[in-house]
């Protein structure tokens, strides 16, 4: 995955300023080209997403954000998104267990 500043903004719903900004203020670091074109790869979008919750969806100032971005983080390796999809994997296996059990349970009682 490699997306230029302008996917990504469009993607975000935010302007390419804003990127330029995060950047100044050395919240993301996207890879340059020699003509200076910014390349944002996975990793990158990654950061983009946290710094996006934190500050648009969360209401952080871009200090704020970056004193909780440089917070401790876990480092077992995994990004967000995959620890997010282990909890939710691990939800739907329950939801699945309860399906199980209540119609077990009604179906004993039309017994």
């Amino acid at each position: 995955m490699c997306m230029t500043i302008g996917e990504l903004a469009q993607m975000y719903g935010i302007t390419e300023s804003i990127l330029r900004y995060w950047e100044k203020c050395k919240l993301i670091s996207p890879r340059k080209s020699k003509k200076g074109t910014r390349y944002y790869h996975k990793k990158d979008v990654e950061q983009v997403d946290r710094v996006y919750y934190l500050v648009q969806e969360q209401g952080f100032t871009v200090e704020a954000a970056k004193r909780k971005l440089s917070e401790k983080q876990p480092s077992d390796g995994k990004s967000v998104v995959d620890k997010l999809m282990e909890i939710k994997a691990g939800i739907d296996a329950l939801i699945e267990q309860c399906d199980y059990i209540i119609e077990r349970r009604e179906k004993s009682e039309h017994s």
